[in-house]
């Protein structure tokens, strides 16, 4: 949450549009299809998650497109 919720909160390198409670984002990884990808960022030093993407075709939990359309008319 500490990488993911502030990146949504800015509105910027994500297709999510409301943030996650704990709860909701380990539910999500949980839950992606097997056809989705998940990439985790791990500094080599000391083991710290500095950053993770996701990626699931054909998504159906999230309005970004939605979003961006009607800011563009």
């Amino acid at each position: 949450m500490a990488i993911f919720s502030p990146i949504i909160d800015a509105g910027g390198f994500t297709a999510f549009d409301t943030p996650f409670t704990a709860e909701a984002e380990r539910a999500y990884i949980m839950g992606l299809p097997e056809r989705a990808i998940f990439h985790v960022a791990v500094r080599v030093n000391d083991d710290i998650v500095v950053g993770f993407q996701s990626m699931e075709p054909f998504a159906t939990y999230t309005n970004w497109m939605a979003l961006r359309l009607k800011r563009s008319c």
